[in-house]
């Protein structure tokens, strides 16, 4: 609740991430592609699905696009590795428990993940220990029934920004200036260029997936984002502070409100039924971007994690809640 209360307020409703291909260098009909993760862990593997959250961005378009502006350079051959440097600091928070990974409740966490990091797609299946590796394979192989040759980088997955690297430009070959920077005048490519990417859902239907499937690895993904909005770097431990200030700055009383991460997985973490009541009418009473975290809680008898709780009694379809469930402790609010 308090993660996806920050993300409507840091990113807005309608923000949504980007998942790009980035063109680092060519070399006659070689080049180096990366895989570069925007803090989308809901790709799918093939077609983008313009109806759907989950898959919402799809690798498979993301190749295609790329194949064909690869083509147009005279490009055949590519080596592709991920630059996964959008989030910073362990992947893997000391709070939380490896068993969950093959549990299906976490994974290493990064800006790149194909359905969570799900083995088999599904939600309640394990997860992949290595969720980049694997999205970058999937992309290969994308790119490979496209008609290109395709060599995985031995180091795979960058977790560092390239040294010295310039800004990327845009698919159209120009900067964030907006001029043309693609080509000196002879034909060659100067710096670095995004050549294709595709869009996640927006926030609004991130969050309310979040809510719904009481998801931890889509609610720490948005915490990061949360963090990075707002200037500081996407660690867990970064995004933990930053959604606490951010729900601060939008005149939410956090009380005495104490996180570890934003997925609350870590039992350190202190919330109070107060503090928690507090965020639900705030988000009750407000006009902007926090109206829309009511609206996409689970709801009683109907879906999500309430969808078998106040079916009876004359009670289904009128509570709007989340669960919140650990081993030794259980929580409800809305």
């Amino acid at each position: 609740v308090l993660t996806s209360a920050a993300a409507l307020g840091a990113l807005g409703a309608d923000h949504t991430f980007t998942t790009s291909a980035r063109l680092d260098s060519t070399e006659g009909s070689s080049a180096a592609l990366a895989l570069v993760g925007g803090g989308d862990v809901m790709l799918g593997k093939g077609e983008s699905k313009p109806g759907a959250v989950n898959g919402r961005a799809g690798l498979g378009t993301l190749a295609e696009d790329t194949a064909h502006e690869l083509k147009k350079r005279g490009v055949d051959t590519v080596e592709v590795y991920a630059d996964v440097s959008r989030y910073t600091g362990p992947r893997f928070s000391k709070d939380w428990d490896r068993d969950d990974i093959g549990y299906g409740f976490i994974t290493n966490m990064g800006p790149l993940m194909v359905s969570m990091g799900s083995k088999t797609g599904e939600y309640k299946a394990p997860r992949t220990p290595e969720p980049a590796r694997d999205a970058l394979r999937d992309f290969a192989d994308a790119l490979t029934d496209k008609g290109l040759k395709v060599d995985i980088r031995n180091s795979d997955v960058q977790t560092e920004p390239p040294a010295e690297q310039a800004a990327p430009l845009h698919a159209d070959g120009t900067g964030d200036d907006g001029k043309d920077k693609n080509d000196d005048g002879a034909g060659t490519q100067q710096g670095p260029a995004i050549i294709a990417e595709v869009q996640s859902a927006p926030v609004s239907s991130v969050v309310r997936h979040a809510l719904q499937r009481s998801d931890n690895i889509v609610s720490e993904a948005l915490g990061r984002e949360v963090a990075l909005a707002r200037g500081a770097e996407g660690s867990v431990s970064s995004a933990a502070a930053e959604v606490l200030q951010q729900l601060k700055d939008m005149n939410v009383d956090t009380g005495s409100i104490r996180l570890h991460d934003t997925s609350g997985l870590s039992y350190k973490n202190r919330i109070s039924p107060h503090d928690l009541t507090g965020i639900v009418v705030a988000a009750a009473q407000s006009d902007d971007s926090l109206s829309q975290l009511i609206p996409g809680m689970p709801v009683g008898g109907l879906n999500g994690t309430l969808i078998y709780r106040y079916a009876e009694g004359g009670a289904a379809g009128k509570v709007s809640a989340k669960t919140g469930t650990l081993a030794t402790v259980a929580s409800l609010s809305g």
